[in-house]
């Protein structure tokens, strides 16, 4: 049978096969971390948003769908709840690959053998 294209295996530059890029148990720390770090770098934002008469607390997420869409997904002083929603699953969805690129990042310097230095004992 005729193909449009080569048949090339897949390997690493070093001529070694693929592995796993990322075990399992660092996935999930990676997603929870990224996830959890980012709604600490979000809640101020939101807490701020809530707290002032001009901000409505919700912002953050419709300003994502917003920007995205454009700007008739989002209200200075109400609350468009499918913009929220959409730019809620969108900023879960960064978070949660911002976790698994630097779970990714650990797993290969770990393989590279490159290891972090202790921190010194206190006297």
């Amino acid at each position: 049978m005729l193909s449009t294209h080569a048949e090339v295996p897949v390997r690493h530059p070093t001529g070694m096969p693929f592995r796993v890029l990322v075990r399992p148990r660092r996935i999930g720390a990676g997603v929870s971390i990224g996830f959890v770090g980012a709604l600490f770098m979000a809640a101020p934002l939101v807490i701020y948003d809530w707290v002032r008469a001009g901000h409505t607390a919700l912002e953050l997420p419709m300003a994502v769908s917003g920007w995205l869409f454009g700007l008739d997904h989002f209200v200075q002083n109400g609350y468009h709840w499918r913009a929220i929603v959409i730019g809620a699953v969108l900023l879960v969805a960064y978070w949660t690959l911002s976790g698994l690129a630097f779970a990714g990042l650990a797993e290969q310097l770990e393989r590279a053998g490159v290891r972090l230095r202790e921190p010194a004992e206190r006297s």
